[in-house]
């Protein structure tokens, strides 16, 4: 419970930061953190992973925004959005990172959502 209220407070302020200053993109290093309100689109090279340490979403409950890796011609979903309202009363808990390896298309699907994406890329 109190990884997920961090995550939680974290989130809503980095997400208050971004909007105040008008940023939809903002990295420290090799860590993205992005705003995205309709979709993303990353070409992840060979050679290179990211791990995807946040993602999660405002607005509409009922349409969850994904996110979707394609490779080697196969897409598939890996993550639903974690809802940021309603916390900590939320169904959704915090399942740790998600590594994707290269070369992948990483795809963000968010059909009228605001969503926070935060990663990190490294050398695989």
């Amino acid at each position: 419970m109190q990884l997920k209220m961090k995550l939680y407070t974290r989130t809503l302020a980095l997400m208050f930061l971004m909007l105040l200053t008008g940023a939809s993109r903002v990295h420290a290093g090799s860590v993205f953190s992005e705003v995205v309100n309709e979709q993303l689109t990353i070409n992840l090279p060979a050679k290179k992973s990211m791990t995807v340490l946040n993602f999660s979403q405002q607005g509409d409950p009922s349409t969850r925004a994904r996110l979707v890796v394609t490779k080697g011609g196969f897409s598939l979903t890996v993550r639903a959005a974690t809802q940021i309202i309603n916390l900590p009363q939320s169904d959704d808990v915090y399942s740790g990172p998600v590594v994707i390896a290269g070369p992948a298309e990483v795809v963000v699907f968010a059909p009228g959502q605001t969503v926070f994406f935060t990663y990190k890329l490294q050398a695989n």
